[in-house]
This record gives C-alpha cells, sequence and structure tokens, in this order.
C-alpha cells in the first residue's frame, strides 16, 4: 500500500507540471521517460486514496481515541471490502511499569494478571496447569 500525505502529492503534481514544460523539446533528454514514471505515479497515489465513504465508513467502525483514521488514508481494496490504513496510538512505558514475565512476552502487567504475569499468559498458565 502506497501511504503519501497530500501535501507531497501535490508536490509531485507541481513537479510533474513543470517538467511538462519541456516535453517535446529534443534538447532536454529523458523528459518523456521521467514524466511518464511521475503520471504512473500520482494515478498510482490517486488510485489507493481512500474515498470520503470508505474512510468515513472506517472511522464510524473503528475509530476511537487509540485509533485514527487520517483525512488522505491509503486504502487497498478486494473482492467484498477494503482496508483502509490507521494510526493506532502506543504510549511509552512508564518507568514503573513491569513487563510480564513470560520470556517471550512485552506486555505490561496490569491488575488482571498474576505473579507477574499478564493477563493473557496468566489465563494461558491457568488453563494449562489446572
Amino acid at each position: 500500500m502506497l501511504c503519501i500525505a497530500s501535501s507531497d502529492l501535490d508536490r509531485i503534481r507541481a513537479a510533474e507540471r513543470f517538467i511538462a514544460g519541456f516535453e517535446g523539446d529534443e534538447l532536454q533528454e529523458g523528459v518523456g521517460e521521467l514524466l511518464t514514471g511521475l503520471r504512473e505515479t500520482i494515478e498510482r497515489v490517486e488510485n489507493t486514496r481512500a474515498s470520503d465513504e470508505e474512510r468515513e465508513a472506517a472511522e464510524a467502525a473503528h475509530a476511537t481515541d487509540e485509533l485514527e483514521i487520517d483525512d488522505d488514508a491509503s486504502v487497498s481494496r478486494g473482492d467484498d471490502g477494503y482496508w483502509v490504513s490507521a494510526w493506532v496510538w502506543v504510549s511509552e512505558p512508564d518507568e514503573d511499569d513491569e513487563t510480564c514475565r513470560t520470556e517471550e512476552c512485552t506486555n505490561l502487567v496490569d491488575l488482571d494478571g498474576w505473579d507477574g504475569y499478564c493477563a493473557e499468559c496468566a489465563d494461558r498458565k491457568e488453563s494449562t496447569n489446572g
């Protein structure tokens, strides 16, 4: 999935318009190929930009204080649905936070855990031992 901010896409469009001024000038080598590449990139970005309807549906279904959908979100369309890019908030751990004592786990230990295990590993340990 190609993700380019609207301001960056505007710069690419401006470059394409500027370089297009040299199109057909035989002294400017490679202008045709450069323009072809820029135009293909612009088209690809525009085709992967979520429509207002797609973005609004994603926001209605999933947006929270910890998950946001950008106004210029990218989309990957499938036969019976689509993926819309989103931002997920990840807090920096406090110095006092403890991580789970299971070696491969990096979850924080919370009130639902026990004996130094996170809730997920505590449940798994309990189901295998009991």
